[in-house]
């Protein structure tokens, strides 16, 4: 399957997080996915230390990003949403990815 129409797709529904801030990676990962790359990552706010999580979609030219965007008051809510993506990858299902990316 070729990724660069699945992110083209996704970039026409995601909504640009408007809430930058100073952010530190607390959590990452990344796999690969057919001809490009899924990832997760958990941001903390520097100001709030509060958290947000995302997903990305990417290949060697073009990225949809934040997918799933969430917002979390704490580290523990954060791991949870973290946790429940990761369990998604764990099952070696790309479509499954794709899946959740859509929706």
């Amino acid at each position: 399957m070729n990724i660069e129409k699945i992110i083209n797709e996704l970039k026409d529904s995601i909504t640009p997080n408007k809430n930058i801030e100073d952010n530190i990676v607390y959590k990452s990962f990344q796999v690969p996915i057919f001809d490009g790359f899924f990832g997760t990552v958990i941001n903390e706010k520097k100001k709030t230390h509060e958290y947000e999580v995302f997903s990305y979609l990417k290949n060697k030219f073009n990225i949809a990003s934040p997918i799933k965007l969430k917002e979390f008051k704490t580290k523990a809510e954060a791991m949870n949403y973290f946790n429940e993506v990761l369990d998604i990858v764990n099952q070696n299902n790309p479509d499954k990815i794709i899946d959740f990316c859509k929706k």
